[in-house]
C-alpha cells in the first residue's frame, strides 16, 4: 500500500459547533450521529464536537430535543469549520391536556411500562462504547458572596467504557482505557484542603436506575418514577414539542410539600403513544452529600441531573443514551471560602450488537484506573468530547507534570 493510501486510509476527524439559529448561542449536549450507522457523539458545554469518520465525505444528523432535526453533508473543505444551526420549535401549549390524560397519569402509565420491560431486561440490553468525563473545579468566594474570576481544576478524569445499556440504566462497565489527575497544592500553614469524589462516576452508573428503588425511604434522592411517585409527587403536563418525528408530551414534576427526603424537580419527556420515556432532567437541593473526601462545612448543594434515550431497532423501545450530573457547592474551611462545581458526563459513541465482551461493576473508579496502563498515543489518536479551552490546559498541565494515573500531592508550576 502506498503511503497516500494508507493517510487516506487513516480515519478523518469532523470538528465543529452546532448553534440556536436564532441567536447564534452553543447548544450544549446535542447529539451528532453518522447517518446509516450507530457510531456518533456529543457537542460539550461550548456546544463543539469532535467526530471520528473513516472516509469523507460523510452525511451527519444532528438532534436536539425542541429543535428540527438537521442533516449535513460534511465534504473536506468544512471538515474543520462545520457549524451547524438548529431551528427552534417551541413547545406547543395548545391541547396539554390529552383526551383528560393528566400529568400523573402519564407517569403512572410510563411506570407500567417499564415494569413489563423489565420482565425481558436481557433481550433489551445493548452492548455498547461509551466516554466519560468528570471534573471538578472552583472559584473563590469573596466576603461579599461574589466569585472571584480564577477557577482552578482539581480533579479531571476521562475513561472510555465497555458497557451495557437498556430502558433501565447503564450497567457493567469495563475499562479499556482511562486516566485521572488530582491536584492539591500547600500554602505556608500546611495543606490547601481540596474537594474530590473518590467514586463520582457511581452516580452514573447507580442513581439512575430504573425503576428506581423502592422503598422510598432507602432512596437519598426521591425520583419521578418511583413506584409510588404520586405520595411523593404532583405533576401537570406542560406542552408538547417533537423529537425525530414523534411526539413527546412534556410532563412537569414538582415534589409535594413536608418530605423528609430531599427530591428532584424538574420534566419529563414521554411519547404520547407508547409513553417511552425518552428525557429526564431533574435538579434537587440539599441532597444527601456522600463518597467526598472533605474536611470542613459544605452548604447550599444543588444536584442537577439529565438523562437522554437513543431508539435501536424499535423505537418504542429507547435505551439510554447519556446522563449528565452537576454538582454545586460551597466549602468552607478555616478562612477559604470556595463554590465547587463537580461535573460529569457519560454518553455511548457507539452501538455495536456484535460485541462480546465481558464486564463487571466497578466499585471504585480510581482504583480501577490505576490497574489500566495509560497509554498517552491513545488519547491522541482517539478524541471523542471536545475540549474546552480550560479542559486543553489542564490536562497539559496534568501531563507536564506526570499526574496522570497518580495523584498530584503538590502543585508543580510548569515553565
Amino acid at each position: 500500500m502506498s503511503l497516500d493510501s494508507a493517510a487516506q486510509a487513516q480515519p478523518r476527524q469532523v470538528k465543529g459547533r452546532v448553534v440556536d439559529a436564532s441567536n447564534e448561542a452553543s447548544l450544549p449536549f446535542t447529539n451528532v450521529a453518522i447517518v446509516g450507522s450507530q457510531r456518533g457523539t456529543t457537542t460539550n458545554e461550548n456546544g463543539r464536537f469532535v467526530l471520528a469518520v473513516d472516509s469523507l465525505p460523510v452525511r451527519l444528523a444532528i438532534s436536539y430535543i425542541g429543535y428540527q432535526r438537521v442533516e449535513q453533508r460534511v465534504t473536506r473543505s468544512t471538515v474543520d469549520s462545520l457549524i451547524v444551526r438548529l431551528k427552534n420549535k417551541p413547545i406547543s401549549m395548545a391541547e396539554v391536556v390529552i383526551e383528560g390524560r393528566t400529568g400523573a397519569y402519564f407517569v403512572r402509565k410510563a411506570r407500567e411500562r417499564l415494569d413489563r420491560l423489565s420482565k425481558n431486561r436481557r433481550a433489551l440490553t445493548e452492548p455498547v462504547r461509551g466516554f466519560y468525563r468528570q471534573k471538578t473545579f472552583y472559584s473563590p468566594k469573596r466576603s461579599d458572596g461574589t466569585l472571584e474570576e480564577d477557577t482552578v481544576y482539581t480533579e479531571y478524569m476521562e475513561t472510555f467504557y465497555n458497557a451495557f445499556t437498556s430502558p433501565f440504566g447503564i450497567r457493567g462497565w469495563s475499562i479499556k482505557q482511562a486516566r485521572y489527575g488530582r491536584e492539591g497544592g500547600r500554602d505556608e500553614d500546611g495543606p490547601t484542603f481540596t474537594v474530590y469524589f473518590k467514586n463520582f462516576s457511581t452516580l452514573t452508573s447507580t442513581w439512575f436506575r430504573m425503576p428506581p428503588s423502592d422503598p422510598a425511604e432507602e432512596a437519598k434522592v426521591l425520583q419521578p418514577l418511583h413506584s409510588n411517585a404520586d405520595a411523593y409527587f404532583s405533576f401537570e403536563v406542560v406542552g408538547r414539542v417533537e423529537e425525530e418525528g414523534t411526539e413527546l408530551v412534556r410532563v412537569a414534576y414538582q415534589p409535594r410539600q413536608n418530605l423528609d427526603t430531599p427530591a428532584f424537580s424538574g420534566h419529563l419527556y414521554l411519547d404520547e403513544d407508547t409513553y417511552a420515556l425518552h428525557r429526564y432532567d431533574g435538579e434537587a437541593r440539599n441532597p444527601t452529600p456522600f463518597l467526598l473526601n472533605v474536611q470542613g462545612e459544605m452548604k447550599d448543594l444543588t444536584l442537577q441531573m439529565s438523562v437522554a434515550f437513543h431508539s435501536m431497532d424499535d423505537p418504542s423501545v429507547p435505551v439510554v443514551d447519556r446522563v449528565q450530573f452537576e454538582l454545586l457547592y460551597d466549602h468552607l474551611v478555616r478562612d477559604f471560602h470556595r463554590r465547587y462545581t463537580t461535573r460529569s458526563t457519560f454518553f455511548v459513541y457507539d452501538y455495536n450488537k456484535n460485541e462480546t465482551f465481558g464486564t463487571a461493576d466497578i466499585e471504585h473508579d480510581y482504583a480501577a484506573i490505576d490497574s489500566v496502563e495509560y497509554d498517552p498515543s491513545f488519547w491522541r489518536k482517539n478524541p471523542v468530547l471536545a475540549r474546552t479551552p480550560a479542559d486543553k490546559a489542564i490536562i497539559r498541565s496534568f501531563e507536564e507534570t506526570g499526574g496522570f494515573g497518580r495523584f498530584v500531592e503538590e502543585r508543580v508550576d510548569s515553565k
